[in-house]
């Protein structure tokens, strides 16, 4: 009796009925444009490319700020920078979420990027990115500097002098943090980080970066994310804020939009994979499932790829010895670009991080092989709950969902953690295995 109590408290916690939505016609989507704050921040349309410039330098990072922020098909918005710039970080502060079915690239230097937006970020299944470095693409209120004694504040003004180094947090300053879609193919080059972080998070489509750290992670409100290893976006410790940081924060003047609103409210009426039905319900569409729609759920019903591919592009040699490059044509200058992510070695595969309060795979492929040793997969949490990766209070994982941590030649096989502190209902497939000609077996828990 008591494990048929706690199945259908499972499923019922990713069945939640939104109820009927107001018929409303979809908002027309808007191009980049900056806001007047005096961050500087100049867009200029070139035929189907948006070229931005300007922002704040403060260091080696570069601020911008929008009012609005979409990218619309067979369009491209072009981060312009110098050869300086190590960071670029971009917020937007209109309280329109950002429909981004286009291209996002940038031009002119090795940055990472960060995109902020606390209204709400959907990717349309156009959507792709040319980015020679990390992708962070978040709705927190503020990003931390300086071990979060500083923020770089979604509204309101920045002191950006302060905002120097490295990030070191994300904050949610508001009670349901905003929704974060994605349907299309977001891919990075070798051992880079991307991660998806908001309230509610879907991904539907692909999200890829050879042998390193994909990140998708749901959080509810009144929360801080640590960055716990500098220059890396997993490792998040989440901490809660107290009443007078809460009123001490970015004094926001945003409302969310909740997911049916994002999925309803732009331009992207081709999308495909995660719709509100004619019932109010949020629906997978090519499984007719019913998603989770509060904060701090985290679903992943598409492809996430960290694998080291068993045939690299090039004839001959040490994978460790050649040259990679990006989409524009220039090397990489690591020797190894596979050391930075994943467990750190040479030709491992790389690390999938999918956290949240509440976190489903439904129909999900997630590939960590590696050539030389497997990766790493965190569903819900670490080994027995331990670490420092926010735990799920439940996970799900459907029949139809595989996990891969295999090593294709010489090596052990990788590491799988499926984890929740409270409920854990799993019927998918998981592999480990060891190399072909050498390599023990990997360990996988599921608690």
């Amino acid at each position: 009796m008591k494990t048929n109590i706690l199945e259908s408290y499972s499923i019922t916690a990713l069945t939640i009925i939104l109820g009927s939505l107001a018929a409303a016609p979809p908002a027309k989507s808007q191009p980049i444009t900056p806001a007047n704050d005096g961050t500087g921040t100049t867009v200029n349309q070139n035929s189907n490319q948006f070229n931005i410039q300007g922002g704040t330098q403060s260091g080696a990072n570069l601020f911008h700020s929008f009012d609005k922020f979409n990218v619309p098909t067979n369009q491209t918005a072009n981060f312009l920078t110098t050869p300086d710039t190590q960071n670029i970080l971009g917020r937007v502060t209109g309280g329109n979420a950002s429909y981004i079915n286009g291209l996002i690239q940038v031009l002119g230097s090795n940055s990472n990027l960060f995109l902020m937006n606390p209204a709400g970020i959907m990717f349309g299944p156009n959507a792709s990115l040319n980015i020679p470095a990390s992708f962070s693409v978040t709705t927190a209120t503020g990003i931390g500097f300086d071990n979060n004694n500083y923020w770089f504040k979604a509204m309101g003004t920045n002191d950006y002098s302060n905002l120097v180094g490295n990030p070191s947090g994300y904050r949610f300053n508001v009670s349901n943090p905003g929704a974060i879609v994605n349907e299309g193919n977001l891919s990075l080059n070798p051992g880079e980080n991307l991660t998806l972080l908001g309230g509610t998070v879907i991904n539907t489509g692909e999200l890829s970066t050879a042998g390193g750290n994909i990140t998708v992670a749901a959080v509810e409100g009144g929360s801080v994310l640590r960055i716990s290893q500098p220059g890396y976006l997993l490792s998040l410790e989440v901490e809660t804020l107290d009443a007078t940081s809460l009123q001490n924060g970015e004094n926001i003047s945003i409302t969310p939009l909740s997911l049916a609103r994002l999925l309803t409210g732009g331009e992207i009426a081709q999308a495909t994979s995660v719709i509100v039905n004619a019932n109010g319900e949020i629906v997978l569409t090519d499984s007719n499932t019913l998603v989770a729609n509060t904060p701090g759920d985290a679903i992943v019903s598409g492809s996430i790829n960290v694998s080291i591919p068993p045939n690299p592009p090039y004839e001959g040699g040490d994978m460790n010895s050649i040259p990679l490059f990006n989409k524009d044509g220039r090397a990489i200058e690591s020797s190894s670009p596979f050391n930075k992510g994943g467990q750190g070695g040479s030709n491992t595969g790389g690390q999938v991080n999918v956290l949240g309060s509440r976190v489903a795979l439904l129909n999900s492929n997630i590939n960590a092989d590696g050539l030389n040793g497997g990766g790493t997969v965190l569903i819900g949490g670490d080994f027995q709950g331990n670490g420092i990766v926010p735990n799920s209070q439940q996970t799900f994982v459907n029949n139809n969902s595989f996990i891969s941590a295999d090593t294709i030649t010489n090596g052990d096989g990788g590491r799988v953690i499926i984890w929740s502190d409270g409920i854990t209902d799993f019927a998918g497939n998981i592999s480990a295995k060891g190399g072909e000609n050498s390599g023990d077996g990997g360990f996988v828990e599921v608690s």
